[in-house]
């Protein structure tokens, strides 16, 4: 492939030979790559422009004509820095902007071998209605707290800051059996309200 002429190249290329488009973007990678020199921005980085001036150079070997007269080089150099500049105007649309400025999930925290993601309550991935039913389960559920009485209210609190039936009972002043009974109770009551 390496003695083969550029128009032998190109006519192979619009054949669909892999190869030949891998010797033609070997010649040119240097000319892209100063064509693209400098131009990575804040929310267009220089590799993501390299991907897109590669494509736009495959692009532009698939639909060269060299009836329609001008060089390849020309044609090749003019398709890059187009495919270049619109991927930069694009990038820096305002509508991008929050995506751009936005604070990844997935990047380490400075100082801290955890994501943002790991520090975020519950599942990111939860649809609307599960969410939905969620709160509306959860609205029963303290509904029926609600409807408690005072003593299995305030067992409920104790359970839910994790005291035994012991300290429960010592700090409301009852018996642990009571507290159980009062346990008991607010359970059946959060199971029905399920």
């Amino acid at each position: 492939m390496k003695s083969l002429s550029e128009d032998t190249l190109i006519r192979l290329i619009q054949c669909g030979s892999q190869p030949a488009f891998g010797e033609l973007l070997r010649r040119y990678r240097g000319l892209i790559r100063f064509q693209m020199t400098g131009l990575g921005t804040r929310s267009l980085e220089h590799d993501d422009l390299m991907q897109v001036a590669t494509l736009a150079f495959h692009k532009a070997a698939f639909t060269f004509d060299p009836g329609r007269g001008g060089s390849f080089r020309s044609f090749a150099t003019l398709a890059v820095e187009r495919a270049a500049w619109t991927a930069i105007k694009m990038a820096l649309r305002q509508k991008h902007r929050a995506l751009n400025e936005a604070a990844s999930l997935s990047q380490p925290i400075e100082g801290d071998d955890r994501v943002l993601a790991d520090m975020l309550p519950g599942s990111m991935e939860q649809e609307p209605c599960t969410v939905l039913i969620s709160r509306e389960v959860f609205a029963r559920k303290l509904d029926a707290v609600r409807r408690g009485s005072q003593l299995e209210r305030a067992v409920a609190i104790g359970l839910a800051d994790g005291q035994s039936y012991l300290e429960i009972a010592d700090k409301l002043g009852r018996s642990p059996k009571t507290v159980d009974n009062a346990a008991q109770r607010m359970r059946q009551r959060l199971a029905k309200a399920a």
